[in-house]
């Protein structure tokens, strides 16, 4: 009954793709698929992808539409999806394998707690 409730987060399209690099790449086939459902619902499509104007470089970054980059789109998480997001920052940052560019979605996810 609880797991009906959602948080909702405004994600930056940047924000999105570190998000997909924050979540697991195995786990149990519960973790699995609601990671996938969420990885399908967060991606970007090809008209996002062509809207920001997003165009990989040759060093693996990417390029993309100043301007637009910063638009904000609402996504809806259940519980479960909080925990797994939740616990992956945890385990990320307990292995020291954050970055700078983390601590915005850090903060919206984890709230802005320091850790002592």
């Amino acid at each position: 009954m609880s797991e009906n409730k959602k948080t909702q987060i405004q994600l930056k399209p940047l924000q999105r793709l570190m998000l997909l690099g924050i979540l697991p790449k195995k786990g149990n086939i519960i973790v699995l698929k609601l990671i996938k459902d969420m990885a399908l619902r967060i991606g970007l499509n090809r008209d996002e992808v062509e809207y920001y104007e997003i165009k990989p470089l040759p060093d693996g970054g990417i390029n993309y539409d100043t301007d637009k980059i910063n638009e904000e789109k609402e996504f809806d998480f259940t519980r479960s999806e909080m925990k797994i997001i939740k616990d992956s920052f945890i385990q990320k940052s307990e292995k020291d394998e954050l970055l700078m560019e983390h601590i915005e979605i850090y903060d919206k996810f984890m709230g802005d707690d320091d850790e002592d």
